[in-house]
């Protein structure tokens, strides 16, 4: 019903003719004021044309000035109201236009009133700050925070919303973290028994074969940058920091050792057994006795880390294979 409409025809029809308080129609009631209106006064009703006087309005109201009081309620009532955005058509989209117009003039309205949590003012107000305790993985950044922030002040996320957001991240990432730091401990203690077991293996040969694993490195990756791809591939410890390289770990070396030695006995071959100069001496098993006896002439250039130790060592290799072993 189109209240403007309607109160603007009664009143055309009754100022002047009832008085405030039901004047002019003797008693007040309904029947008094409502027939001062001309029967033929029509208006539209539920799909139907019906006589003014015939409005449950009009008919259930006792006087004009309730029927006006009510009027004014009405209206103001109306003007409080938000008109939601509706489509043209059932089933079509609703104008992308009209809902960023709608938003522009209700959405403060709605945050102000308290119906709705909106942003803060600034992005910074967030509040976002390094968590007390963290994961010892985990690596705050003054940025990404920030970012973080000006993101959902942008999406127009309260801070209700954001704090919840910024939990949820938290703790996804402490799991994270935390799932790492355990599978990183035992890792480090597999790596840890292995190289036990190796060394227990390997015994007093433990320094010799170490050569030849190096010089099996050295056979196997021709090209310098194939090795610093695997001596870039680290183990990390509990704590995110690397702890030993995949070439360092006792599996590499001791692939690499039976390399090496395999290398050794080619090319003992293929020279002829003691290589046209070494004599029937394995260069391993002198380096050995170098290494671990006090009287042997190049111990103390061993223990030093010297030059002529370097250069014992491709000397007594080269005699042997032809080659030199791997530098230390």
């Amino acid at each position: 019903m189109n209240f403007v409409k309607f109160f603007w025809k009664l009143m055309s029809y009754q100022c002047g003719i009832v008085e405030a308080g039901g004047g002019g129609g003797g008693n007040g009631s309904p029947a008094a004021w409502s027939e001062s209106i001309p029967a033929d006064q029509m208006i539209d009703h539920g799909g139907k044309q019906i006589s003014l006087r015939e409005l449950p309005a009009v008919k259930e109201t006792p006087d004009l000035t309730t029927f006006v009081r009510r009027f004014v309620e009405k209206d103001t009532e109306l003007g409080r109201r938000v008109r939601i955005p509706t489509a043209a058509k059932e089933g079509e989209a609703i104008d992308p236009k009209e809902i960023e117009s709608w938003r522009k003039e209700h959405y403060p309205k709605l945050v102000r009133s308290g119906l709705l949590d909106g942003p803060p003012e600034k992005p910074e107000e967030y509040g976002f700050k390094q968590p007390d305790g963290m994961h010892p993985l985990m690596k705050w950044s003054d940025d990404m925070a920030k970012s973080a922030m000006t993101a959902l002040h942008q999406a127009g996320a309260s801070k209700k919303v954001a704090d919840v957001a910024f939990k949820i991240h938290h703790d996804f990432v402490t799991g994270m973290a935390a799932a790492f730091g355990e599978q990183s401990a035992a890792l480090e203690a597999k790596q840890a028994e292995s190289l036990k077991a190796l060394q227990t293996k390997w015994a007093d040969k433990y320094d010799v074969n170490m050569e030849v694993a190096k010089r099996g490195m050295a056979r196997f990756f021709k090209d310098g940058e194939q090795l610093r791809f695997f001596n870039d591939i680290v183990i990390l410890g509990a704590d995110g920091k690397p702890r030993v390289s995949l070439v360092d770990t006792p599996e590499f070396l001791e692939a690499m050792q039976e390399l090496g030695a395999l290398h050794q006995e080619d090319d003992a071959h293929l020279r002829g057994g003691d290589g046209g100069g070494g004599g029937g001496n394995d260069p391993a098993a002198e380096m050995a006795r170098a290494m671990n006896e006090a009287t042997h002439p190049m111990n103390a250039h061993y223990k030093n880390g010297s030059n002529e130790w370097q250069a014992w060592v491709e000397k007594i290799f080269k005699a042997k294979y032809g080659t030199v072993p791997a530098q230390q």
